[in-house]
């Protein structure tokens, strides 16, 4: 293997790295919020979870370029410049993994919470210490599936990754794209080994995805 693997493997590995920890605080955020069961905010937060899913990655790549880069106004104003950049590509894999692990929060906050939470508080317990006594040990296996699968759809993305990053060698090309200029430039052999990559790991995060979901049970 030259570079163009390992480059192309180690900056999807980074990319996962660095929006770990945003994502999973965001699944905690997400949880609080739709605790508190006020109907706007929800509305907001489902809105917020679908755009992202049925918007174009490309739309959304290229919305992100336009409000994002050197010459906008958020871009002046924030002094900050996303396009073609590492930075960028992982604001673009957050994004892209929003909806999935929000919507995995979503499903596991049911009636059978919402009892346990109101049992708390007549209790005396406040929100904040029934969110982390109760909620999140309740919601930890959905919260991991979402994780889950929202890795595994960042690491496949194309589109947004494309338009924000420039799909720059050895910056900011992932495996996937990787994948895309080895079948531009004719290297199938190429192509099929990292194809093979994203296989294992596509099999990795099934079994995963199995392994948790025989965890998750529900309470009576």
């Amino acid at each position: 293997m030259d570079f163009t693997y390992f480059g192309a493997l180690f900056i999807t590995m980074k990319i996962i790295i660095y929006v770990t920890l945003p994502l999973l605080l965001f699944a905690v955020v997400i949880a609080y919020c739709l605790l508190l069961n006020r109907k706007l905010l929800n509305n907001l937060i489902e809105i917020l979870i679908n755009i992202p899913i049925i918007f174009p990655p490309v739309g959304i790549g290229f919305l992100l370029v336009l409000c994002f880069s050197r010459n906008s106004f958020l871009g002046r104003y924030l002094n900050v410049d996303i396009v073609f950049s590492f930075s960028g590509i992982c604001i673009a894999a957050f994004l892209t993994g929003i909806p999935f692990i929000a919507r995995a929060v979503m499903a596991g906050i049911g009636g059978s919470i919402n009892d346990l939470c109101d049992a708390s508080y007549t209790l005396g317990k406040s929100r904040l210490n029934t969110f982390l006594v109760i909620v999140i040990p309740l919601l930890k296996n959905n919260i991991m599936q979402g994780f889950i699968l929202a890795i595994g759809r960042i690491v496949g993305e194309v589109g947004i990754t494309m338009m924000v990053g420039g799909n720059i060698a050895g910056k900011t090309t992932t495996v996937s794209l990787a994948i895309y200029n080895a079948v531009l430039d004719g290297e199938n052999d190429r192509a099929l080994v990292l194809a093979g990559v994203l296989f294992v790991f596509s099999l990795l995060i099934f079994y995963m995805l199995r392994y948790i979901g025989n965890k998750v049970y529900t309470v009576y």
